[in-house]
């Protein structure tokens, strides 16, 4: 009866330095031909490119919220389209009104149909879309 070996311990593979491998937990990295050095591949990540070995990601990650955070408060300080203004009210109601005529309306009468209160008055893909939407 033979004896048991010993398993040995497993060795991580060494990366190669051109590989788009090679920037692993930074994502997806792509070579620039011209100079040679890595870049993102997605616009967010080459926005936060700069910080990925200066920072952790515990630095990043509330930084970024809070400029979100800040964004979105400084948006809600003013009033939105239509705000004040009844019955329109914006363009929430315009969308649901576009979607009221698409569904209910031929095709013929889409562009037609009431345009001093609410006509349609985008491409005719819009149209379409707004006519899938309302039949959602």
């Amino acid at each position: 009866m033979a004896t048991p070996s010993t398993p040995q311990k497993h060795r991580r593979r060494k990366k190669a330095p051109g590989s788009a491998t090679a920037g692993a937990g930074h994502g997806p990295t792509t070579v620039d031909p011209t100079s040679g050095t890595q870049k993102p591949a997605f616009p967010l990540a080459a926005f936060l490119w700069p910080a990925r070995g200066v920072t952790s990601q515990w630095v990043v990650l509330p930084l970024v919220l809070m400029i979100a955070g800040l964004f979105r408060w400084a948006v809600g300080l003013w009033g939105y389209s239509g705000f004040e203004s009844p019955p329109m009210h914006g363009d929430f109601e315009a969308q649901r009104h576009w979607m009221e005529i698409t569904t209910h309306l031929p095709i013929s009468q889409w562009y037609f149909h009431e345009l001093e209160w609410w006509g349609l008055d985008y491409p005719p893909l819009t149209a379409y879309h707004s006519w899938v939407l309302g039949k959602m």
